[in-house]
């Protein structure tokens, strides 16, 4: 089972959250698709700085800008893949990234 968005983000076309279970009985393949929640959220707890996020891997231009106190609620886009973002404050250049790794959901991250 694992969770993914479909839609392009759009006003016409917003991000759904579905949640997908495949099962394999004989030769027939099932799938089902049903709505879901977000299981990962971001939030930004300063009072006074922006924070930048994105997928590594991603192209920059898709950077998420989180404002002070600010929540974000999302999926990682490869499910299989390691759930890690790279995050940093507004303004304070690229060297100063940091990652955060999730272990799962609901559990806390770590910044490595």
């Amino acid at each position: 089972e694992t969770s993914l968005t479909l839609g392009a983000g759009t006003l016409h076309s917003p991000y759904r959250v579905v949640r997908a279970s495949v099962e394999m009985v004989g030769a027939t393949l099932f799938i089902v698709l049903v709505k879901g929640r977000w299981p990962y959220c971001l939030e930004n707890r300063s009072l006074s700085r922006s924070v930048v996020l994105r997928f590594p891997g991603d192209d920059p231009q898709n950077e998420w800008h989180l404002k002070p106190c600010e929540r974000r609620y999302f999926v990682f886009p490869n499910p299989d893949a390691q759930k890690f973002l790279h995050a940093r404050i507004l303004g304070s250049g690229k060297s100063y990234t940091k990652r955060i790794q999730y272990q799962d959901a609901g559990s806390r991250h770590s910044q490595a």
